[in-house]
């Protein structure tokens, strides 16, 4: 992570999801999340091995803090830190009998690190939509388990995102539990069942991959150069569209690794190890994470236009940042070719179902795939070849085709004595 001094400017300048050391101040640092820069201090407690990590929020840009004012106060804290005092355990107490919304916040704040910020953004918006208006007033110890079912059966008719909903309220409130919110073994969620997934898979056939691949084509060139709005004077010499080359690679390169989705277009130059042939990613879904890459994906990166001083693969509209959204555009090349109902992310199944069919085993396309747990590749099991049923038609097609010659020198086929 970056270090230098923190200053109006420096902090201004960050890009979302950076975190900013302070040169002055060990352990005195800037975090942006959103559009939201939060002054934060990290610190040990203890000696050696042993000692504990904490990270502590001065506060937010803005009134009162300021780069300065935040600083100050981070050497005072240090100050009673020296002094075997913790602030971060004078803020928990604090907050000890407080509601669930102040709760959260504070579960999203110690997740960071050890949840990556796609997840964290995911928990957000969960709270914030099914959770605020509902329990964010309650006092933690006064959730039961009548209120979560209360909460997860409006939303049965979308059964993953309730399971989505129950994995994270299930968290929040063991870790409710470890801070001493609540008594232990009182964890609300205990004993909820998950929905039942109706699991969706989409495959491509060979011919429907000809066709995606003519629909790429096509909309590179009908997406050339910038059409002018209807109000507009055509211009003389037609302005070309930067955006589009991006926006095709990033679909080819879903198409050719199988990787995840915001996991090719948050991709940067300096994850792409040329000489190995991996993407290697610090953080996904799963951790940390390689992509292995094969000739036509690496050969594709290596003629994706690079632009000066922006770190991203997939380059966006706006300097210095990565295409955010491909979904209008998927929208266009899948009508071309035909393919309404395929998603971005069957081209993640598709990736897997050839490999299956071309004889690998489930723990290489779960390596490939990045899965943590063989578990997750199961779902694929299906489609894998049947090894007597292979057996059997290459020994079926052998005798076949024997059987179809002419007699004579070049081509009698010596069978085995018995």
């Amino acid at each position: 992570m970056p270090i230098k001094k923190i200053t109006i400017n420096s902090v201004k300048n960050m890009l979302s999801g950076e975190t900013l050391w302070d040169t002055e101040v060990k352990g005195f640092g800037c975090r942006r999340s959103r559009d939201v820069r939060s002054f934060i201090l990290k610190y040990r407690i203890g000696t050696g091995r042993g000692a504990r990590q904490y990270k502590f929020t001065i506060g937010k840009l803005g009134s009162p803090w300021t780069p300065d004012s935040a600083r100050e106060e981070a050497k005072r804290l240090l100050g009673q830190i020296a002094q075997g005092k913790n602030p971060a355990a004078g803020r928990k107490r604090e907050k000890t009998a407080s509601d669930i919304g102040h709760a959260f916040s504070q579960f999203l704040e110690e997740s960071n690190g050890k949840r990556t910020d796609r997840t964290r953004n995911e928990y957000h918006r969960m709270f914030e939509k099914y959770l605020k208006k509902d329990i964010g007033g309650y006092r933690i110890g006064d959730v039961n388990k009548q209120d979560i079912q209360r909460i997860l059966t409006r939303l049965s008719a979308s059964p993953i995102q309730a399971n989505r909903l129950l994995q994270m309220l299930r968290a929040f409130f063991n870790w409710c539990e470890q801070e001493k919110h609540r008594d232990i073994h009182t964890n609300p969620c205990s004993g909820i069942n998950k929905h039942k997934e109706k699991t969706r898979e989409r495959y491509l056939s060979e011919e429907e991959l000809q066709r995606l691949g003519a629909a790429l084509l096509a909309y590179e060139e009908e997406q050339k150069y910038i059409k002018p709005m209807k109000h507009q004077k055509k211009p003389d010499v037609p302005e070309l569209n930067t955006v589009t080359p991006y926006v095709t690679a990033a679909i080819r390169l879903l198409i050719l690794t199988g990787a995840r989705k915001n996991e090719i277009l948050t991709l940067k130059w300096e994850f792409v190890d040329f000489e190995r042939r991996q993407l290697r990613l610090p953080e996904s879904k799963t951790g940390e994470k390689v992509i292995h890459l094969s000739a036509p994906a690496l050969q594709l990166l290596s003629e994706i236009p690079r632009i000066v001083g922006n770190p991203y693969v997939i380059c966006g509209k706006n300097d210095g940042e990565h295409l955010v959204n491909i979904k209008d555009p998927w929208g266009k090349i899948r009508k071309t070719a035909g393919l309404e109902d395929v998603r971005l992310h069957d081209l993640r199944h598709n990736f897997a179902s050839i490999g299956l069919a071309s004889g690998l085993h489930l723990k290489v396309i779960g390596t490939l795939l990045g899965h943590s747990q063989i578990k997750t590749t199961e779902r694929y099991a299906h489609l894998a070849n049947d090894p007597l049923q292979t057996a059997n038609e290459m020994i079926g097609k052998r005798i076949a085709d024997t059987m179809m010659q002419r007699p004579g020198a070049n081509n009698v086929v010596s069978l085995p004595k018995s």
